[in-house]
């Protein structure tokens, strides 16, 4: 098997070089940017805007979207308002706040058995919607300390240009994407080892001074998601469906929000989406857990 391939080794093989050689990280700052481009179009590309496929399940989509852009979102804001006073971390948390739902919900949902249907149209209306959402919340919150223009270009880079690019690449054959997963596999490596390496020393020694966002983005990803799933199913969802909208409560799309925080604030402020990315992986494996656990009605 291709080690670009397994997605784990990348990512692990990433972090341990993040940690032990940081130097480089200050090199491949310049490309992460691109490489979150190159990203973004290679995974909106898996993702079809049929007008068909979205209206089949409009309602589970509505409240997948709401609940991401609209509970989580807000969630979001008020816990970094109450426990995050570093202005650095502060902003990195809102930023992801205004992140749509990772592109990972999609497969995440198909291998947990939920409501796939629902996943896509909830992913459809976020992207499309986070093309002003995403820029008016980030401006709404911390407008006052980034660059305005800067953030209406990494919306255009990031959002905008991936969702037209990727309507483009459609229209070629699959098998020329055959190298897709180690691209992506490179790609989010790459931004994984350059965050974590730029933010090596406080990783390491700023323990006190994580605390707070640690125990916030616990909360966030833990205790709210499997509350969701609960009140879903208490409120006769079906346990697929459920299982859809506890994804959609816990993941954003981290690497666009770290990118988003590297150029716009500083490295510091990517540190909460790196962090995110650790739980959320947490997260897969003790969902897994408890739902072999729960009735499977509620």
């Amino acid at each position: 098997m291709n080690p670009l391939d397994n997605t784990g080794l990348m990512f692990s093989l990433a972090i341990l070089l993040g940690f032990l050689l940081p130097q480089l990280s200050s090199h491949t700052r310049s490309l992460v940017v691109l490489s979150m481009v190159v990203a973004m179009c290679l995974s909106l590309r898996q993702i079809t805007f049929s007008k068909e496929e979205i209206t089949q399940s409009l309602s589970g989509s509505l409240k997948a979207f709401l609940v991401n852009y609209g509970f989580q979102t807000g969630l979001m804001v008020g816990l970094a308002f109450l426990f995050v006073p570093n202005f650095d971390f502060f902003a990195g948390f809102i930023i992801m706040a205004a992140m749509p739902p990772a592109i990972m919900v999609i497969p995440f949902t198909f291998l947990f058995r939920g409501d796939v249907k629902t996943a896509l149209g909830g992913e459809v209306l976020s992207y499309l919607l986070a093309l002003g959402l995403t820029p008016a919340i980030t401006l709404l919150l911390i407008g006052f300390q980034v660059n305005v223009i800067e953030i209406l270009k990494l919306s255009v880079l990031l959002i905008i240009a991936p969702l037209v690019i990727s309507i483009l690449l459609r229209r070629l054959p699959d098998s020329f994407f055959s190298p897709t997963r180690p691209i992506l596999n490179l790609c989010f490596a790459l931004n994984t080892y350059t965050f974590i390496g730029l933010n090596q020393r406080v990783l390491l020694t700023d323990f006190m001074t994580l605390l707070p966002v640690t125990i916030t983005l616990f909360l966030k990803t833990f205790a709210i998601s499997i509350l969701v799933f609960a009140v879903s199913m208490r409120f006769g969802a079906p346990r697929e469906r459920a299982i859809t909208y506890a994804f959609f409560s816990s993941y954003k799309n981290e690497s666009m929000a770290a990118t988003f925080a590297l150029v716009l604030v500083s490295a510091a402020a990517s540190l909460p989406a790196v962090i995110q990315v650790i739980y959320e992986i947490l997260f897969v494996i003790f969902f897994g857990w408890y739902l072999r656990r729960t009735p499977k009605s509620g």
